[in-house]
């Protein structure tokens, strides 16, 4: 949900991402050198928040576009403990999204829940993490945008030994079940199972290089829509850090994806396609944080029929505090769809952001919003226009205890 997005950074403070999420960018492996890059703090935050926005486009739709209000209530929480070997964080976003009239069959729970726990062992440790998200997201459906609920349900796990000082191995494993609640979205749902084994070699106490080897398996509930596949991957990566200062997590290499059961040939089924990712967070000074995200990988196609597309993100995002109470965040996102197979209807998505924060006290926050978002859409049949735009008008107010 695009108020979430940004909803989430204001509250929590943590880093708007945009319409495009990179959370995934970095694959476990970076979610992993991330987490044990810093010490957790012993901390306890419970806030609470209201907000009103006005989206103008709620069905995402390039014809009979209706707008209207929605209230947000929520609970956010932030926590984390370091207790000898063990260390754990919680993060967790809860509301009730309350839609307006003609759109009140929407009203839902909505949530983010990131849980996280450590057992260092120095020469080895195991992170066990995951991630659960009920919200709401717009489906292509062959250029018939449908806004729909889902369920999202993924743990992860890492096991990282250090041979010695300069070598290591870490190996991840990863399960994601995404879920739609609605009968006429059986044919999106799925499971992923993914594992990977990541040799490095410690470069400098800033530096981690090593090379990255996954296997992926993706079974969809019904067989109507996408086929099931498994993917071979083979990355080079490089992780470098400076605690407070900047932070880098790139990867790139081939990806070998192959189709079940499909009766028709795929686009490189079983070639080397190219992959790569990077994520990158630089403080330039005290009270400016720039990001930069970017994402080439292989998906199936979105479209009516089975089959692959490519999608190429990117993101580049500002964090400017104005002074000890004002923060403006503002965020620009890409994405560009090559469907490859089946329907070739492209599609292109712009998004912008900015959220203005105000700490009245301490405990008391301000903040408001505003976001743009385009999806264009070419080699549509018969002259069809389905390019549609939104705009987000979004006001809150949070308290800390």
């Amino acid at each position: 949900m695009i108020s979430n997005k940004l909803k989430t950074a204001v509250l929590a403070g943590g880093v708007v991402l945009g319409s495009i999420s990179f959370a995934n960018a970095s694959g476990v492996l970076g979610r992993y050198f991330d987490t044990t890059s810093t010490v957790l703090p012993d901390k306890l935050a419970l806030g609470i928040y209201e907000e009103v926005r006005y989206e103008d486009n709620l069905f995402s739709r390039s014809v009979d576009e209706r707008g209207g209000i929605v209230f947000s209530t929520g609970l956010t929480l932030d926590a984390s403990r370091a207790r000898g070997e063990f260390s754990f964080a919680l993060k967790a976003d809860v509301a009730y999204d309350h839609y307006h009239k003609f759109a009140s069959d929407l009203s839902d729970t909505v949530y983010d829940i990131v849980p996280m726990i450590r057992y260092d062992q120095g020469n080895w440790d195991f992170v066990l993490g995951g991630n659960f998200v009920r919200d709401y997201t717009v489906l292509d459906r062959a250029v018939g945008g449908a806004r729909a609920k889902y369920y999202v349900n993924g743990v992860d796990a890492t096991w990282n030994l250090n041979l010695n000082e300069k070598w290591g191995v870490a190996v991840t494993g990863e399960y994601e079940n995404k879920n739609y609640s609605d009968k006429d979205f059986d044919d999106e749902d799925y499971d992923l199972y993914e594992v990977t084994v990541a040799p490095y070699y410690v470069f400098s106490p800033k530096t981690k290089v090593g090379l990255s080897m996954g296997y992926a398996v993706k079974e969809y509930d019904r067989n109507l829509r996408y086929a099931d596949s498994d993917t071979l991957t083979l990355n080079a990566f490089v992780d470098y850090r400076v605690t407070g200062k900047i932070s880098i997590h790139a990867d790139a290499g081939v990806e070998f994806v192959n189709y079940d059961d499909l009766p028709w040939d795929v686009y490189k089924e079983n070639d080397a396609l190219f992959n790569g990712g990077l994520v990158a967070r630089y403080a330039m000074l005290s009270n400016l944080d720039i990001r930069l995200g970017l994402k080439h990988k292989h998906a199936d196609n979105s479209g009516f029929t089975g089959g692959m597309q490519q999608d190429t993100d990117a993101l580049l995002g500002v964090d400017w505090r104005i002074n000890s109470k004002l923060t403006l965040s503002q965020n620009l996102t890409h994405r560009w769809s090559d469907k490859k197979d089946g329907a070739v209807n492209d599609n292109t998505e712009i998004t912008y952001d900015a959220t203005l924060s105000y700490d009245v006290t301490d405990k008391l926050r301000v903040y408001g919003s505003y976001e743009y978002g385009n999806t264009d859409y070419c080699n549509l049949p018969g002259g069809l226009d389905a390019d549609y735009s939104t705009h987000i008008y979004l006001v809150g107010v949070r308290y800390t205890f």
